[in-house]
């Protein structure tokens, strides 16, 4: 599910993506949690300008096992100078309970 600031996608547990713990691997769920704030920036950013992330922090809540949803909410700006946005996005699993937060830092930019 996606619209200019929202995203909602969807990961399945399978042995590639676990760890020696039996649990998803921490990089899965920050490339889940990464690539959720991606797509809810990307459909409300202007063709005028580009992203990129710089930084990327994960909080890891609870051990993540079985279907993964990550949700990112974000209001977008009013104006697209140059800026960096922090976006946030929630891991939860079927249970609803949250597993990791990902904080994606994106520097937006003027297309050249």
């Amino acid at each position: 599910e996606m619209r200019a600031g929202y995203a909602k996608i969807q990961m399945c547990d399978r042995k590639s993506v676990r760890n020696h713990l039996d649990c998803i691997h921490a990089i899965a769920l920050t490339n889940l949690g990464e690539l959720a704030t991606g797509m809810a920036l990307q459909m409300g950013l202007p063709e005028s300008h580009r992203c990129i992330a710089t930084n990327i922090e994960i909080d890891f809540l609870a051990k993540a096992r079985g279907v993964l949803i990550a949700e990112c909410d974000f209001e977008l700006p009013s104006t697209w100078d140059p800026i960096t946005l922090p976006m946030r996005s929630i891991i939860r699993n079927t249970n609803n309970v949250d597993v990791a937060i990902v904080t994606t830092h994106w520097q937006i930019n003027p297309r050249k």
